[in-house]
């Protein structure tokens, strides 16, 4: 009994020491507006020969680690919040979200994200047979991790985006997001 009592302490003094971050079950997700209005204009020509609907542009403002901190803390209180590092940051879905109109006369969405030169997420969706309504979810495969971008500062994430379908009847306007999912670590020192 005397050597399981040394090995625990043995276990926690290396722990401790490693400086190294320990995995609690603290999971925040938080929403990160990547566009927040773009406007399809009813029977506008250019977008009637094409058959799509084309952004790409680049989102520069990505969440510090600070910022990361002050959102784990809206989730657990004291000494610990202060301890908290964000060990993953995935996205875990792209949401194009309409304000007016509806996207049902788009037939498909497509998303690629980047950030310095490394592709991040390429993502794409067939609309459903009634329709995207007033929001079409892209979900990856593989959710991209911004964790090392955002310890890297790097700043900027770029992205592409297409429709394709016929031209809406009414404009439409709407807003990208992204769904982050963050996972935090415990710091020991």
């Amino acid at each position: 009994m005397k050597t399981f009592r040394m090995g625990v302490v043995f276990i926690c003094l290396t722990v401790m020491l490693s400086g190294c971050t320990i995995p609690i079950p603290i999971t925040v997700t938080q929403t990160l507006t990547l566009i927040s209005e773009v406007t399809v204009p009813p029977n506008d020509l250019g977008l009637l020969e094409s058959g799509r609907f084309e952004i790409n542009d680049e989102f520069c403002e990505l969440p510090s680690l600070d910022d990361l901190r002050e959102m784990a803390r809206e989730h657990i209180a004291g000494f610990l919040a202060e301890r908290l590092e964000p060990r993953s940051i995935e996205i875990t879905r792209l949401s194009f979200i309409a304000t007016q109109g509806n996207f049902n006369s788009i037939n498909r969405v497509e998303a690629i994200l980047w950030a310095d030169g490394e592709e991040l997420i390429d993502v794409s969706a067939q609309a459903p047979a009634e329709g995207f309504g007033t929001q079409a979810d892209l979900e990856p495969n593989v959710n991209p991790d911004l964790a090392e971008i955002i310890r890297n500062d790097i700043s900027c994430l770029q992205y592409y985006a297409h429709m394709r379908g016929t031209l809406p009847e009414e404009s439409l306007v709407f807003k990208v997001e992204a769904e982050l999912t963050l996972r935090f670590g415990l710091r020991m020192f």
